[in-house]
């Protein structure tokens, strides 16, 4: 029966290395490179046995026979490394099988290759339709049935296991189990019927139909891939960039936004992020740790916010990184911010802010001196009455603008509201405190003499407290001082020299 023996075997064996060939392209997607081997393992006994169908010698087929009992013994570790990559399990249960597995494995492969001289494997061999037919020995055959046994176990614990998955993704799982399975219940019903009609079949005929169950995942390509459109269309147009990660760090795709913006070439195969991302270190911890973090960084002049979150179940530790543009929203922000502290005619602190900064002052300065002044524009309401709001409007911002050029740097100051100014300083003695406000008491007198033909002045009332300074027992002090200068003819700083009690 030359198709049955050399013709479907090579039919089989070209199909299936085609198919893995393709799989090799999803080398990096959960399951890519362990149905590849698979697929190429099925390659190599197909074609063995084709050339063994071929071959006229007894010592030719029994070599090519030979070939594929090797990769016989190799299938169930095969099988388990293709259910452990799809599924990514975990637990240390698949480690323990793999190497209950492992150890027949090796003994049946150091006594078949021995055979010749001790016998324990096979005891005659004879040819039956092409095909050579080898007479096990019980040891044989015990090993063999151990083979049958672990790869039904195995596929069914895989078809178990993906109960748990996603319905997108547990067909695409079932067909690559079903496709792996149609091997083994030929090779048992081979073993359990060793004179009948299915001995003719060689146990590779029956990739041709696995294979078919393979090409349905891989056609199907949800399993390792996005479709084409989804790219080119979607994926690639996206105006916020995109990488995909690894649990190893290697970077397995990016779009066009996200290469433009890391400067990342066309070919990521070989980077990874501890080079890619050296810059960013925050990014690169946050995909090291699996994902489902959330962080902002810089990128040039522009503000970006980076999400890292877990592909799925499916792609175990692998994340994808969606990087979006918020510098407009943090200017945005930052603005917001500037006009909730500010006051928005003169652009000084409002008193909100002023008391915020200066609690936490207070925090970090808790035994510091603290001088506080009050200041009141002398008859400001006749400039306004007289000048009009526009012209009284000008005076604050004017009034501001001098007192605060001659503070200090650290020097906290706010408009109460109306035409009433507030300043707090630090590390300041009482004398130096009276001195900075006789400073600011004169420059508004001097530069406002010309505002108006009375000119613009202030009253400062001054208060002092060496140690765990109140805001408001300072301000109610100072502010008490303010009414003293103005009934004893304005345009003066009173205040005690003395420490408060507090």
């Amino acid at each position: 029966m030359p198709v049955v023996e050399i013709v479907l075997p090579l039919l089989t064996g070209f199909l299936c290395l085609s198919l893995g060939l393709y799989a090799l392209r999803f080398r990096h997607r959960p399951g890519g490179l362990a149905i590849s081997a698979f697929l190429g393992m099925a390659a190599i006994t197909a074609f063995a046995n084709g050339a063994e169908g071929w071959a006229q010698e007894l010592s030719a087929k029994f070599a090519f026979r030979q070939i594929a009992t090797f990769v016989y013994w190799s299938y169930d570790l095969v099988v388990l490394w293709v259910i452990y990559s799809l599924l990514r399990l975990r637990e240390n249960s698949p480690l323990r099988f793999m190497l209950l597995i492992f150890c027949p494995m090796v003994v049946a492969s150091i006594l078949t290759l021995t055979n010749q001289w001790h016998g324990w494997m096979w005891s005659a061999m004879s040819v039956f339709s092409g095909q050579v037919v080898v007479s096990f020995t019980p040891l044989g055959q015990a090993l063999r049935w151990y083979v049958i046994a672990m790869l039904i176990i195995l596929v069914v614990l895989g078809t178990f296991l993906s109960r748990n998955l996603a319905p997108r993704w547990r067909d695409k799982v079932l067909w690559v189990m079903a496709g792996m399975s149609m091997p083994v219940w030929l090779a048992a019903a081979k073993m359990a019927f060793p004179n009948s009609l299915v001995q003719v079949f060689p146990t590779s005929l029956a990739f041709l139909p696995g294979s078919v169950c393979f090409l349905v995942a891989l056609w199907r390509q949800q399993l390792f891939s996005f479709s084409p459109v989804a790219r080119d269309r979607v994926f690639n147009l996206l105006p916020d960039g995109i990488m995909i990660v690894d649990r190893r760090g290697r970077i397995l795709d990016a779009n066009t936004s996200l290469r433009a913006l890391i400067q990342l070439p066309e070919d990521t195969g070989t980077l990874r992020i501890r080079s890619v991302l050296r810059n960013y270190p925050a990014w690169r911890e946050a995909i090291y740790m699996g994902g489902g973090s959330q962080l902002d960084i810089r990128i040039g002049e522009d503000d970006y916010q980076v999400v890292v979150q877990p592909l799925g179940e499916m792609h175990d530790a692998a994340t994808v990184s969606t990087v979006r543009n918020i510098t407009e929203t943090q200017n945005l922000l930052r603005r917001l911010e500037h006009q909730s502290q500010r006051d928005p005619l003169t652009g000084v602190l409002n008193r909100r802010a002023f008391s915020e900064t200066f609690a936490q002052r207070k925090q970090t300065l808790p035994d510091g001196p603290v001088g506080m002044m009050v200041l009141d524009l002398d008859d400001f309401k006749q400039v306004n009455d007289t000048y009009g709001h526009q012209a009284g409007d000008d005076a604050l911002v004017q009034v501001a603008t001098y007192i605060e050029d001659h503070l200090r740097p650290d020097d906290l100051l706010c408009r109460m509201g109306g035409e009433e100014f507030m300043v707090a300083l630090w590390g300041i003695e009482p004398e130096a405190l009276r001195a900075r406000a006789e400073l600011v008491r004169t420059a508004v007198e001097t530069q406002m003499a010309a505002f108006s033909e009375s000119g613009v002045t202030v009253s400062i009332g001054i208060s002092y407290a060496d140690s765990n300074a109140d805001l408001e027992a300072l301000f109610r002090d100072a502010d008490a001082q303010v009414y003293h200068s103005k009934s004893n003819g304005k345009n003066q700083v009173s205040g005690p020299v003395q420490a408060l009690s507090v």
